[in-house]
């Protein structure tokens, strides 16, 4: 309150006081009758005026509260001189901050409009009453729609995605055909809490065009090995029956009489269809191989204990692991943590990467090898195996998935490749982190 304002407002008090005070003396001398009612009245009016007074400013307070409430700034301040101008510039600061406030709010929310307009990813959110708060341009995009307003509008589109919208649990993928178009969606949904509402933001990224860059880059990569392999076996056999059927035709004898073959041109036909045999059957077993990978039968899911799941694997090559003079560590956390596997796959996928960790870690010194099982904050469980090894070459980073790619000297270049499929068969992922001369850990998500 200033200065002023606690002047007029000691006055007008003196002057109601002093009124009074003149009144009640008037009213007891002898007929000054005009005068004490004259006073009486001057009184009234005084009092009047100051409960006015303070009524004008109680009423422009009440004005700024329902203003704020209602947050509409319009015909404020009040340029009522009867008000006090410390009151008044109080006021005035008070809507300037709010009328701020409301403006910075109101730019932050076009700045998200515009960015999620321009960001490809399909962003819907609503809330639990199905009323849809924000939808950027990728939604009207992949609906076919201009405005939408509650979720009904997208069941009538398309009954698929309005169910994965509200009923989809977790993140995943999902084939949708909307308005005769298929769409290969990478779906994710995110659910907050403000105040009393409850937000449910859903992005929905098209990933059919990434899908098919992969596919395409993984088929040339495996295009690639096979090549190379069925090369590497039927070089030496088209080799080798070419210099037998050589050696046949310098012995051949249409005359009807024994043919009679040196030691040293037996030795050869026997060394070459030795080694057409050899590379035969190196050839099946590599068509056997890749016959064992594109034929994996789906999992029987069950209960596993982790525990016991790595109990076995360490029962299973804890003597190999001391034989090559490797520490070998389990840990799990929660010791009852569980998961839904199947449990031959698991044992399957958990020695191939404990394996792949041995060879890593042979003739390194105080070499170390650890399982390690635990819940991420996502509640989902990460296995991991981690070495201390030669770790993995920058260069072949992006080829120790595919089937057959090998840099151990007599290794199949099946473990990992077999190992991804499990994963991918339960719903997982799996990446390596590795440096070179430090270690690798393979980490999987489930």
């Amino acid at each position: 309150m200033g200065f002023k304002t606690k002047v007029r407002i000691i006055l007008r008090v003196l002057v109601v006081a002093l009124l009074i005070a003149f009144t009640a003396f008037s009213a007891v001398q002898n007929r000054w009758y005009l005068t004490t009612s004259t006073s009486a009245l001057l009184a009234i009016a005084a009092v009047a005026e100051l409960i006015g007074w303070l009524s004008r400013s109680q009423r422009q307070l009440s004005r700024l509260l329902l203003m704020l409430k209602h947050r509409d700034y319009t015909g404020f301040p009040s340029e009522d001189s009867s008000i006090p101008k410390d009151y008044r510039l109080a006021m005035a600061a008070i809507v300037a901050d709010f009328r701020a406030v409301r403006l910075e709010k109101e730019q932050h929310y076009q700045f998200l409009l515009a960015v999620t307009k321009h960001i490809r990813t399909a962003l819907i959110c609503f809330n639990q009453h199905h009323q849809i708060l924000l939808a950027n341009q990728a939604v009207y995009d992949l609906l076919g729609v201009t405005l939408l307003h509650e979720l009904k509008q997208v069941e009538r589109i398309s009954q698929t995605l309005h169910e994965i919208l509200l009923n989809f649990s977790a993140d995943n993928a999902a084939n949708l055909v909307i308005k005769g178009k298929l769409h290969r969606l990478s779906v994710h949904r995110t659910t907050i809490r403000l105040q009393a509402d409850e937000i449910t933001l859903v992005s929905l990224r098209e990933i059919g065009s990434e899908l098919d860059d992969n596919e395409q880059e993984a088929w040339r990569k495996l295009f690639g090995v096979l090549t190379h392999e069925i090369m590497n076996s039927t070089t030496p056999i088209a080799s080798q029956s070419q210099a037998a059927v050589k050696i046949l035709k310098q012995l051949d004898n249409r005359e009807g009489k024994d043919v009679v073959v040196s030691a040293h041109d037996f030795a050869d036909l026997i060394a070459g269809i030795s080694s057409i045999n050899e590379r035969s059957n190196g050839l099946l077993k590599f068509v056997g191989a890749y016959k064992s990978l594109t034929t994996m039968p789906q999992p029987r899911l069950e209960n596993v204990v982790v525990a016991h799941l790595f109990q076995y694997a360490k029962t299973l090559l804890d003597e190999t692991f001391k034989n090559k003079n490797i520490e070998f560590s389990t840990r799990v956390f929660p010791k009852n943590l569980t998961i839904l596997a199947d449990q031959e796959m698991m044992q399957r996928l958990l020695i191939n990467l404990l394996l792949n960790a041995l060879y890593a870690s042979e003739g390194i010194g105080n070499a170390r090898v650890e399982a390690d099982a635990r819940l991420t904050t996502s509640d989902r469980t990460r296995l991991a195996v981690t070495d201390n090894g030669r770790g993995i070459a920058p260069e072949h980073f992006e080829k120790i998935f595919i089937p057959f790619f090998t840099t151990r000297k007599g290794g199949a270049g099946l473990g990992l490749s077999i190992s991804r499929e499990i994963v991918r068969l339960h719903r997982g992922q799996i990446r390596a982190i590795s440096k070179p001369n430090e270690g690798t850990t393979m980490e999987v998500i489930l």
